[in-house]
């Protein structure tokens, strides 16, 4: 049967089914999609938590994309001005707490519905106390003072090389590896290919990053942003935390 949180606290990575699994006195990184869980209400020490964050509209598009082009929950023709309109299955703005499939199951098209509608980042930093089941406010502050007292780092996707220069500083053990690829920016925009012969050598200049095409109309993104105002004052608070 499913493994309690009391037992998941007391072992991490025997309940996450981890091949290699650390001594007591050994330093190790535990990598997982969880809600956030106080350790401390099992008596057990409360571990650094690290997560990287996106701004909660992209997110949100993104999510959408991957569901069409690489799981075909929507035809493949559907943009997501189209999934909104009225009549469209991205029924964003129906969405409410009763919906809720975050503990498991659920269609693709109901998860990906709940994670653009529900403050969901809020929700996750907040954690899984009956309160955190809904973006409130006391959600928010609740998850503010999480990432405030019991995370080391939270990164950004818009800037990963940034952060991961940060984690060196922070966790040399882990990050400190001088060939440590840092220049990662699967998030970052289109590298556009290089135009020979600009520069002075006449050898191809470096490739230049320009921004995405717009996927969703301004006012799509503006209704997204207003059903997640919480997630959207999240992220801003932890930009001024972090960075």
């Amino acid at each position: 049967g499913p493994i309690s949180w009391h037992s998941y606290a007391s072992r991490p990575f025997e309940a996450s089914n981890c091949k290699n699994r650390p001594t007591r006195d050994q330093k190790a990184i535990l990598s997982r999609h969880i809600f956030f869980l106080n350790f401390t209400q099992f008596s057990q020490p409360q571990p650094a938590y690290m997560n990287v964050i996106r701004d909660p509209v992209d997110r949100c598009v993104s999510r959408y994309y991957y569901e069409r082009d690489a799981r075909g929950t929507v035809p493949d023709t559907m943009d997501m001005d189209r999934c909104m309109a009225r009549g469209g299955p991205c029924r964003f703005t129906k969405w409410t707490s009763r919906d809720s499939v975050a503990t498991g199951g659920g269609t693709r098209m109901a998860q990906m519905i709940e994670e653009c509608s529900s403050n969901y980042l809020t929700r996750w930093f907040c954690g899984m106390e009956k309160k955190c089941h809904s973006g409130s406010r006391e959600a928010l502050d609740q998850a503010k003072r999480n990432m405030r007292h019991a995370y080391a780092f939270v990164g950004l996707t818009e800037d990963m090389k940034t952060g991961f220069g940060m984690l060196q500083l922070i966790f040399p053990d882990f990050f400190g590896d001088k060939d440590l690829p840092v220049d990662i920016c699967n998030k970052c925009g289109i590298k556009a290919p290089p135009s020979p012969g600009e520069a002075p050598n006449g050898a191809a200049a470096p490739p230049e990053v320009v921004k995405k095409p717009n996927m969703l109309s301004p006012a799509n993104r503006q209704v997204i942003a207003s059903l997640n105002k919480m997630d959207v004052e999240l992220y801003a608070y932890a930009k001024d935390l972090f960075w």
